[in-house]
């Protein structure tokens, strides 16, 4: 995979930056690949602070982008794709290219009006469970409920024995992730609409994350949004391939449009 600008992955909530490891081992020629662990990974530390946004996430981020030299491909799973857009809209000057596979991003629902608001309480309620669980140590309980949101009955049983303690370990992050999420501040206009971007779901995904790919491509000039067949919200996982092919085709379009204008 040829790139002359450099490429960013952020990791969805409850993994690391390992998630988009493969992209060094595709990369060729001298832009670098920088894949960040955010808060709450062993690496960063847990969050110390009081009300958590995006803003805070993206703090000790920021350094280490710009020292990368040049506008950057971001490409970004769930949280990872909140992230993202909120670096697209305060920090425009070092994004290149947009990559996201469906981004939790669910303050962008309110585009819907009532359904948006309604799909927005849903996971509201969620997140009200998750935090009463974790105050009462509840930590395994509150990992099932949060893994099986999003990949169906007894997918927390399916993990190994290591991911069920890191989920454990990482689950008290979920709570500010999600008010980050539902919070972030913005408007419709500033994404910069003329931007290479691509879209990815998967066809057996939650209402909010296919209603999210809905609203930001009508935000865009030119999206390409790809469908995947059989898979759910942690397609950059159980559909590696196919994903990583998607990404890959994105940064060679975009470098190519880039490179023409």
């Amino acid at each position: 995979m040829q790139h002359s600008r450099p490429i960013v992955g952020f990791h969805c909530s409850g993994a690391t930056g390992q998630e988009w490891h493969r992209l060094k081992a595709m990369s060729a020629g001298p832009a670098p690949v920088f894949t960040p662990d955010f808060f709450g990974c062993p690496s960063r530390g847990p969050w110390k602070g009081g009300r958590f946004s995006f803003a805070d996430e993206a703090a000790p981020l920021l350094p280490e982008i710009r020292a990368l030299g040049a506008p950057v491909h971001l490409v970004a799973h769930s949280y990872g794709g909140g992230v993202a857009l909120h670096i697209l809209r305060h920090h425009p000057d070092l994004v290149a290219s947009l990559c996201l596979y469906e981004p939790t991003c669910f303050h962008v629902l309110r585009d819907l009006g009532a359904e948006g608001e309604a799909l927005i309480e849903e996971i509201a309620a969620l997140n009200g469970g998750l935090l009463a669980d974790i105050e009462a140590g509840r930590l395994r309980k509150a990992a099932a409920a949060f893994t099986e949101f999003w990949s169906g009955p007894g997918a927390f049983d399916a993990l190994s024995p290591e991911r069920q303690a890191a989920m454990e370990a990482w689950i008290p992050k979920v709570v500010p992730d999600f008010d980050a999420l539902i919070d972030e501040p913005e408007t419709p206009g500033d994404l910069r609409p003329d931007l290479p971007v691509t879209l990815i779901w998967g066809h057996d995904t939650r209402v909010q994350t296919r209603r999210i790919i809905d609203v930001l491509a009508a935000r865009f000039d030119a999206p390409q949004v790809h469908g995947l067949d059989g898979a759910g919200h942690m397609g950059p996982f159980t559909h590696r391939d196919q994903v990583f092919a998607l990404v890959a085709a994105h940064i060679a379009r975009a470098e190519t449009g880039l490179a023409g204008a």
